[in-house]
């Protein structure tokens, strides 16, 4: 298995390279910031990882080209507060408003509520 590691703004152009199956995309908090891991299945397994700002963290969405990536963008949206430009479906679907009035419990505004 491999991993490359991208720039957040280069994540489209990688994605549209990948000839293989998305297998998930994984969120994590690592010293201060964020590790998106989108895991890919194709020939051999394979992974692009960004690191993002836990203060205000955008990223491409990739549900244009992998459209089950919206259930993956969604679940990170609604834990971490990661906003996903392009994806019209980023609500709070996991949790309640009064669930979510300190922020996303992953993200540092929810931890800190």
């Amino acid at each position: 298995m491999r991993t490359k590691r991208i720039k957040p703004d280069k994540l489209i152009w990688e994605i549209k390279k990948v000839k293989a199956r998305l297998i998930t995309i994984t969120a994590m908090e690592d010293k201060g910031k964020f590790i998106l891991l989108y895991q890919f299945d194709g020939k051999e397994l394979m992974n692009i990882e960004i690191a993002l700002p836990k203060k205000n963290p955008v990223v491409g969405s990739i549900i244009r080209i992998y459209p089950s990536a919206t259930l993956y963008e969604c679940e990170i949206h609604d834990l971490f507060g990661i906003e996903f430009e392009g994806n019209p479906n980023l609500e709070h679907n996991l949790f309640l408003e009064d669930h979510w009035k300190g922020g996303p419990p992953l993200s540092a505004a929810g931890k800190n509520a």
